[in-house]
């Protein structure tokens, strides 16, 4: 068994130190992750979202609700507006009848999708410029696409 010389020594000494002095620096600069054990109706004070109120099942359960209220909505507009419009080149029902579901459009559409649907003359203006973020599609028998 050879025994390792002084420069050998010597190189390990300092390349245990470089290592010990990159695992201290990395310490000292990169963040913890800190696993919170919380309740379900808690926030979570250290997610730094200011749009995170910390109770996601409810935002879940509301944005369901309002997603079953925008299909019925839309399938009821379009069945009482039937004869009064043409569906063909699939109009925006919301834009021309109003919605009552707060953030959701209501839009007829071929199913298959044809290039007519996406004409923004066709679309909803008001999911066009932002003023609602979610929209339903029904064909011109006012069945649910999506």
């Amino acid at each position: 068994m050879a025994f390792a010389t002084k420069k050998e020594l010597m190189y390990a000494g300092i390349l245990t130190l470089v290592f010990a002095l990159i695992v201290v620096i990395l310490a000292l600069t990169l963040p913890l992750k800190q696993d919170v054990i919380q309740d379900q109706n808690t926030k979570d004070v250290n997610n730094f979202n200011p749009a995170y109120d910390g109770n996601t099942n409810a935002a879940a359960q509301q944005l369901k609700e309002d997603q079953n209220k925008a299909y019925i909505e839309c399938v009821s507009r379009c069945n009482e507006n039937k004869g009064t419009i043409s569906y063909s080149n699939g109009p925006c029902l919301s834009d021309q009848f109003g919605f009552d579901v707060k953030g959701w459009a209501c839009d007829i559409a071929h199913n298959p999708r044809i290039a007519l649907d996406n004409d923004p003359l066709n679309q909803c203006k008001s999911y066009l410029n932002g003023e609602t973020n979610r929209f339903v599609e029904v064909d011109e028998n006012c069945a649910i696409i999506r």
